[in-house]
């Protein structure tokens, strides 16, 4: 189940392109400021730079902003606080956000409107995304419309629920930079970048990461838990196909004489072991009838820390099942095989 769940995290997709795509850090004093377009338009100057886009942070990122508001014209402010994303009008191409109703705002030095996403118009009860539009949000004594609504993406990890979003412009806020790559070996381009960038700011460090290394380290606790998982699986499983083979030696070595009479009766190999067979298969349907709730009831348990998670299916448990038994018999057959293939003449006359 656990590892089910991480193949969920790999395959869900977050609603942002993260491919060939790496941020770095800018100065953020009102200097540096003006060396923002400058520095876009050499960057993008390179044949391998496809977007080059200013924002606070990355559309998923663990250092976020969070405000109160007024909806359209309200006195009061909303019960419930949005994540704000400070960005240019670049940041949509930059990371592939998808419009689901009107329009990015313009390229500007100052916010002149907002952009927000499906879940926060659905907090006011706002079905249709186009209803949205034109609708105001007022931060910090200061209302502008809505001019576009994002299609959701996951601003955290499928740990957490999709939240109220708002995108808006201000400068002072920029501190990183996003750039959209047209190839996925990216190690040059960045070294032209870095090139770039001291030119620009030659006292300051060039400090960068990848998209999607940032988004893998949202899960580093999940994928430890994982590798936790497997070893202490595989070590289980080891002690208890020793136990199983510790049993059956014991087992064979006390039924000598009835399968050495067995055998003079004219019972064949398949018949032996399926006398065998029949004790450990009951007794590993037993494990399983007593282990499988308690599986179902943890992993029920850890799954509900997740907003974004599978459920756990019936194939799941059929197929640990049918897994454990196959482990159960081909060590039993390791021990019994050789007992049901013994003289059965040297088995009589020693017992």
């Amino acid at each position: 189940m656990v590892l089910q769940q991480l193949d969920f995290f790999r395959k869900t997709g977050l609603g942002f392109d993260q491919e060939s795509l790496f941020l770095f850090s800018m100065p953020t004093d009102s200097l540096s400021r003006t060396k923002a377009e400058p520095l876009r338009q050499a960057i993008l100057q390179l044949p391998e730079a496809k977007h080059v886009s200013f924002s606070f942070d990355a559309p998923l990122s663990t250092s976020n902003k969070r405000r109160t508001f007024q909806f359209d014209g309200a006195a009061e402010d909303t019960p419930f606080e949005a994540n704000i994303k400070f960005a240019d009008a670049a940041y949509f191409k930059t990371y592939d956000l998808s419009l689901v109703a009107g329009e990015i705002y313009q390229p500007g030095e100052t916010a002149r409107a907002h952009v927000v996403n499906e879940t926060l118009l659905r907090r006011f009860g706002i079905r249709d995304a186009e209803e949205g539009l034109g609708k105001t949000i007022t931060m910090q004594g200061t209302s502008l419309p809505i001019v576009g609504v994002l299609k959701d993406y996951h601003l955290h990890s499928l740990q957490e629920e999709i939240e109220p979003l708002i995108v808006t412009i201000d400068p002072r806020e920029y501190r990183s930079v996003g750039v959209k790559l047209s190839v996925r070996e990216m190690n040059e381009a960045v070294r032209k970048i870095e090139k770039i960038y001291a030119l620009f700011f030659p006292e300051h460090i060039f400090e960068y990461r990848f998209l999607d290394e940032n988004v893998a380290n949202q899960y580093a606790g999940e994928k430890q838990f994982s590798a936790l998982v497997n070893i202490f699986s595989t070590i289980a499983i080891f002690i208890s196909c020793l136990g199983l083979y510790g049993l059956i030696s014991f087992i064979a070595t006390q039924r000598t004489k009835e399968v050495g009479v067995r055998k003079v009766m004219g019972a064949t190999l398949t018949d032996i072991l399926a006398l065998f067979y029949r004790e450990f298969i009951m007794l590993a349907l037993t494990a399983f009838i007593v282990s499988a709730p308690l599986a179902w009831y943890f992993t029920s348990e850890w799954l509900n820390g997740f907003a974004y998670r599978i459920e756990p299916g019936l194939w799941t448990f059929i197929g640990a099942m049918s897994i454990s038994l196959a482990i159960a018999l081909a060590t039993v057959s390791i021990r019994s095989v050789k007992a049901a293939l013994a003289n059965p003449v040297d088995s009589l006359r020693n017992e």
